[in-house]
């Protein structure tokens, strides 16, 4: 009975460390995703090209591995682990493309690796305001595209923000309510920002 207890225990805590956007990704990932989870840790899935002859995923993975490592003997200051790669492979129904899935302690660690190019924000408008970050954007509805304007959006600084410049499928920790212009709405929740232009913004209710 105790050991019963005991596992359950550590089940619910697996539920709660996961987070709730993870519960929405899809089963099968075939283009880059990220997932912002409420305690704004990050998990990337980072979709890349594999046709080549010689690729090799056991390679792929240990050159992320290396370079994680690299990164967090640098970082690394405590018993949490910047960044960590949790696992490589190929993409289900697929010769011609691999999947690296990251996992980064939070948006800046984010940002701040080595081998990333973009940038994520995830926090409260008046966190970004702190943060000198440039509020000065059109927000569209994600229903009936009505306009929020900059003094609607500072008249609660405490709405969850994203911001990036990554161009991939987003899934966030909370519903969207307002996206910048070029981000897309889909239908389970996710925002897809690969035909966006500059950063994106999506303000969560």
């Amino acid at each position: 009975m105790r050991k019963n207890i005991i596992l359950c225990v550590y089940c619910l805590a697996a539920l709660l460390i996961s987070g709730c956007s993870r519960e929405k990704l899809p089963e099968v990932i075939d283009k880059t995703t990220i997932s912002v989870e409420k305690d704004g840790r990050i998990s990337a899935y980072v979709v890349e090209d594999f046709d080549k002859e010689y690729y090799n995923i056991s390679e792929l993975t240990q050159m992320a591995v290396a370079e994680a490592g690299e990164y967090n003997t640098k970082r690394q200051t405590g018993d949490i682990i910047p960044v960590s790669i949790i696992k490589a492979q190929m993409v289900a129904d697929r010769n011609d493309k691999a999947i690296i899935e990251y996992q980064y302690d939070s948006a800046e660690t984010y940002t701040d690796y080595d081998y990333n190019e973009s940038e994520i924000f995830y926090g409260t408008v008046e966190e970004a305001l702190q943060k000198q970050l440039d509020l000065n954007v059109v927000l569209y509805h994600i229903k009936d595209n009505t306009i929020l304007s900059k003094d609607q959006l500072m008249a609660d600084k405490n709405r969850q923000l994203i911001i990036t410049d990554e161009r991939a499928v987003i899934y966030c920790p909370g519903k969207v309510s307002y996206l910048s212009e070029g981000a897309v709405y889909n239908a389970d929740g996710s925002v897809d920002t690969a035909k966006a232009e500059g950063l994106v913004y999506i303000l969560l209710k």
